[in-house]
């Protein structure tokens, strides 16, 4: 498993084309849905994320004030260069791994310290399953 640097959840930002408005209407879609994906693991054909994933490192190789502007308003606190060369760093690994398979796949974490992200759903939901078996035998026994 990869982990991409802690940017990769915002490239939706880029189907934003008042702000990022040298980007390709596919590219943009794209990744709008790149980051729908919280939970519930995504696939694209590798030669799309090698493709989308370079029209974008080109774009952000010159920024634009409106992009810039974006990204500090959405992101109050950070430098937007930061943010930008984070964009990069994700897209450069999303290219390696395209590069040696036929499909990617990927999947984020329901919240941010979810340690099963890296598990299937389906032993996922088994773990669920026998905390919540847990949890009704406290209730049952009023231990709760």
């Amino acid at each position: 498993m990869h982990v991409l640097p802690e940017y990769a959840s915002s490239l939706d930002l880029l189907s934003y084309s008042e702000y990022f408005t040298d980007i390709s209407e596919e590219c943009a879609e794209w990744f709008w849905r790149f980051s729908i994906c919280v939970g519930m693991p995504r696939t694209s054909a590798s030669k799309d994320v090698i493709k989308y994933s370079l029209e974008v490192i080109n774009l952000l190789q010159s920024p634009t004030k409106k992009m810039m502007e974006k990204l500090m308003q959405v992101f109050p606190n950070c430098d937007p260069h930061e943010i930008i060369e984070s964009w990069k760093g994700s897209l450069t690994i999303m290219i390696a791994i395209a590069e040696n398979c036929k499909e990617c796949e990927w999947v984020a974490p329901l919240y941010p310290t979810d340690k099963a992200f890296t598990k299937s759903p389906v032993d996922t939901l088994n773990e669920l399953v026998v905390k919540f078996d847990r949890a009704i035998d406290k209730i049952n026994t009023g231990k709760i």
